[in-house]
């Protein structure tokens, strides 16, 4: 009796948390089924000869395919806006482009690109702390450089007021 009712407790809880997980499910299709709308639409308008793709009004279809998706987005994102550019120079409508462009260089289904999106959005987001941290790199690099330089630059002189206590104790 109590295992029927151990069990009846699980499936209870595992119906409590499906139309929760359904809406999700649902929500990541309905997403997926209309990004690929706007890349279909998109590809119905262009030849493949004659792709053109731009951001900030800025004609990317040069950029040449990267290592990963987040690689090529990240150089997408740098063309268009800059070394110092991130996801949230991106205005509405320019990240769902800019994945439909990443599954056309990549020769990928726009489902499978559309799947990833979420890590595609977290590497652009990250893209503002790397420089913030290659800024601080090089501080701290050019810090340490003074550091060895001045330390370099202290040791003769040591070696200097050394000499002239020597000089001195030649003359007592």
């Amino acid at each position: 009796m109590l295992k029927q009712t151990t069990e009846q407790t699980r499936l209870m809880n595992e119906l409590i948390n499906c139309p929760r997980e359904l809406q999700k499910t649902t929500q990541q299709l309905s997403h997926i089924v209309h990004m690929q709308a706007k890349v279909s639409q998109a590809q119905q308008n262009n030849n493949d000869h004659n792709l053109t793709f731009e951001l900030n009004g800025i004609d990317i279809s040069h950029v040449s395919r990267g290592s990963s998706l987040n690689a090529t987005a990240r150089s997408l994102i740098r063309a268009a806006y800059g070394e110092s550019a991130s996801y949230n120079n991106l205005v509405p409508g320019e990240f769902d482009s800019l994945l439909g462009f990443l599954a056309h260089i990549h020769g990928l289904h726009a489902a499978a690109v559309f799947a990833d999106c979420h890590s595609i959005k977290n590497s652009l987001q990250q893209m503002k702390h790397d420089i913030n941290k290659k800024g601080s790199s090089s501080y701290s690099s050019m810090a340490a450089s003074k550091q060895r330089t001045s330390t370099t630059i202290e040791i003769p002189s040591i070696l200097h007021d050394d000499d002239d206590d020597d000089d001195d104790d030649d003359t007592f």
